[in-house]
C-alpha cells in the first residue's frame, strides 16, 4: 500500500525532487492545512458554518448540518461502517476542509455584495453538504485492498455523486436535493461545459461555481502548495496505472512524466486553465475580498512564482 508511512524506492524519489526543488520534507509536505498563514482545523470549519447560519440567516439551530459534518469527519477517518481511512496524502481531509472554509467566504462575499441575490438558507446547506461529499470519490471500501484511493483520480467525481446518492438517500433527502447535490459536484470537474450544462437554478449554479472555484483556490493559495504537487503527483501516477496510459490519452486526460514534470507545468495550468476556469465561473474568487487586493488569489500568484523561480535555480545548478 503507498502511503507516507511505507515509502518505496518511488516515492522516495518523488521526495527528493521535492526537496531538491523546494529544499522541503517529508514534514513539509504533510503539514497541508495553511491557507494565508491560518490553521484550518474541523473546529474551526465548523464554527465558521454556525456564524455564517446565524450571521446570514439569524439561525442557531444546526444540528443537522453538525451531524453531517461529523459524519464526513469519521467518513475520512475511517470511522463510518464499510470504508477504509482516507489514504491519498494530497486529497485527504485537509484538502475538504481548506475547499468548505474557502467556499464560506466566497458565499459571505456574495450575500454582502449581492444583496438582491442572497443565497437562500437551504441552497447554502446544499452547498455546504456537496462541499464537504466533493472528495469522497478517492475513498475506498473495506474490500477495497489494493493501492491507495488516488487511483480514482479520473473517476473520483463520479464515485462522489454515487457515494452521495447514496447516503443522501439513506439521510432521507428527496431527489431533487440529491440531483442539485450532484450539479454542484460536477463543478469540481475539468471536463464541465459551464456553458451549456442544466444548472435546475440560478442559485444552483452560484453554488456550484462557489464550490468550483473555492476547490482551485483552496489547494493553491495554501503556503506550501509547491511543496505538496509531488504528493498530488503520486495520486496521478497511481490512476495512470490503474486505468492504463493509452486509454487516459484518448479520454485527454492530464498525463505528466514525473513529479518534476508537473511542477514545471504548473505555471501554465494555471496560467492557462485554472484562470480561465474561474472566469467561466463568473470570477466567484472577487467574492473574497471588498477591495483590489485579494489574498487567496495574491497567495496563489506567489506560489507560481515560486515555483518558477525554483525550476530555474534548478536548471542552473544542473547547467
Amino acid at each position: 500500500m503507498v502511503t507516507l508511512k511505507n515509502i518505496n524506492e518511488f516515492q522516495l524519489n518523488i521526495f527528493q525532487t521535492s526537496n531538491i526543488i523546494f529544499g522541503t520534507g517529508i514534514d513539509d509536505m504533510k503539514n497541508d492545512s495553511f491557507i494565508n498563514g491560518e490553521m484550518i482545523t474541523d473546529k474551526m470549519v465548523l464554527d465558521e458554518i454556525k456564524t455564517l447560519y446565524r450571521e446570514q440567516y439569524n439561525e442557531s439551530n444546526t444540528e443537522s448540518i453538525q451531524t453531517f459534518f461529523n459524519d464526513i469527519i469519521d467518513l475520512f477517518s475511517g470511522k463510518q461502517q464499510g470504508f477504509l481511512k482516507c489514504d491519498t496524502a494530497y486529497h485527504d481531509l485537509s484538502h475538504t476542509l481548506q475547499v468548505v472554509f474557502v467556499f464560506l467566504q466566497i458565499i459571505r462575499g456574495w450575500n454582502r455584495k449581492e444583496i438582491s441575490s442572497k443565497i437562500s438558507k437551504d441552497s447554502l446547506t446544499i452547498g455546504i453538504i456537496a462541499a464537504l461529499l466533493h472528495d469522497t470519490g478517492y475513498l475506498k471500501t473495506e474490500d477495497d485492498a489494493n493501492g491507495t484511493g488516488g487511483k480514482y483520480t479520473f473517476i473520483h467525481i463520479q464515485r462522489g455523486i454515487d457515494f452521495a446518492r447514496h447516503y443522501l438517500s439513506l439521510r432521507g433527502f428527496k431527489e431533487n436535493q440529491i440531483e442539485s447535490v450532484k450539479n454542484i459536484l460536477t463543478c469540481t470537474g475539468l471536463k464541465i461545459d459551464y456553458d451549456a450544462f442544466p444548472f435546475y437554478c440560478k442559485e444552483e449554479r452560484i453554488i456550484g461555481y462557489a464550490l468550483g472555484s473555492a476547490d482551485f483556490i483552496s489547494q493553491m493559495a495554501a503556503s506550501n502548495y509547491p511543496e505538496k504537487l509531488p504528493l498530488l503527483y503520486l495520486e496521478f501516477e497511481e490512476a495512470y496505472r490503474y486505468e492504463g496510459i493509452e486509454k487516459l490519452k484518448r479520454e485527454g486526460a492530464l498525463l505528466f512524466q514525473s513529479a518534476d514534470d508537473l511542477i514545471k507545468k504548473t505555471p501554465f495550468f494555471y496560467e492557462n486553465i485554472v484562470k480561465e476556469r474561474l472566469k467561466k465561473m463568473g470570477s466567484m474568487y472577487t467574492y473574497l475580498s471588498d477591495n483590489s487586493e485579494n489574498p487567496y488569489i495574491d497567495a496563489i500568484e506567489e506560489n507560481i512564482k515560486r515555483i518558477k523561480l525554483k525550476e530555474k535555480s534548478v536548471r542552473l545548478d544542473f547547467s
